[in-house]
């Protein structure tokens, strides 16, 4: 079966196959670290999150050199790779390359799919960068697994380095994911800078979000018919606008957001979102967020 890029947009996947298959992908001990929106979903849960983004991919990076002894590997051994590791722990299905893997260009997308009423239908897909990340923590979850995933503080820089480009226009769910992100109390200024200059980028000047009001009102219309969500624009603006204030200049001071605005390093008494944290709930529920 082929899978079309249009086709599998237009696929609803639902939050338990997603999860299943991240269960899965956490017991059959692939050594993978989760990034994305289903990391977002399953460790932000709850009452600061009440507006999940829906996704249709759970993102991973896999480092090919533990798994294979190189990082060449080609589109088929890395779906074979994946189906065997995952069929292994009971999770059978057939798995799809919606997008081929090119090292250098793109990652490896796999759709998993299943024969219903006489059809094949995509049910999850996977998207899969091929490398070693070096901001993998261990998350607990409420779900009855652990797994290795992207740092929040990575995931945070990340966010903050997509605002100050021309792909936030394509890429309005990162102003969305920055916004959610800022309901949290810890980012460091300083150590944001830090990860986006170790991981190879740069920052741009922020000129798209600041001067193309119309186009990122657009972009904004478009992800909330995408995605189903109830969202103010203005709300997901204001928020980004004062996220990403310490990172138009360079500042002579550690800047630490309190949830709600920056203060300075002295003012702020509580953890911060390390480069490699560790996070685990509560027992008080979803949503709350602690160092181990």
């Amino acid at each position: 079966m082929t899978i079309s890029k249009r086709e599998k947009r237009r696929a609803v996947i639902e939050d338990k196959e997603l999860l299943r298959l991240l269960k899965a992908l956490t017991e059959c001990g692939l050594s993978i670290t989760i990034k994305g929106a289903m990391l977002l979903n399953v460790i932000l849960d709850g009452d600061k999150l009440p507006l999940r983004r829906g996704t249709r991919d759970i993102d991973f990076d896999i480092d090919a050199d533990v798994e294979l002894g190189s990082s060449e590997i080609s589109s088929e051994e890395l779906r074979a790779l994946i189906q065997s590791k995952l069929s292994s722990v009971g999770y059978v299905y057939d798995f799809d390359i919606i997008r081929p893997y090119k090292p250098g260009s793109s990652g490896l997308n796999l759709g998993v799919v299943t024969r219903q009423s006489g059809q094949e239908v995509l049910i999850a897909s996977m998207d899969i960068n091929v490398g070693r990340n070096k901001y993998q923590v261990k998350y607990n979850t409420a779900y009855g697994f652990d797994f290795y995933g992207q740092s929040m503080a990575r995931i945070f820089a990340d966010k903050v380095k997509v605002a100050s480009q021309r792909k936030i226009l394509w890429r309005y769910k990162d102003l969305y994911d920055l916004t959610l992100l800022g309901k949290y109390s810890g980012w460091s200024a300083k150590i944001t800078d830090d990860i986006i200059e170790d991981t190879g980028g740069e920052l741009e000047d922020f000129s798209t979000f600041d001067k193309r009001a119309d186009d990122l009102y657009s972009a904004h219309t478009a992800f909330v018919r995408d995605y189903g969500l109830s969202t103010d624009m203005n709300v997901i603006y204001e928020t980004v606008k004062s996220l990403i204030e310490p990172f138009r200049k360079p500042q002579s001071e550690e800047l630490i957001w309190d949830g709600s605005k920056w203060v300075r390093r002295s003012q702020y008494r509580g953890p911060l979102m390390l480069k490699t944290e560790n996070f685990a709930r509560q027992s008080s529920g979803f949503g709350t967020l602690h160092l181990q």
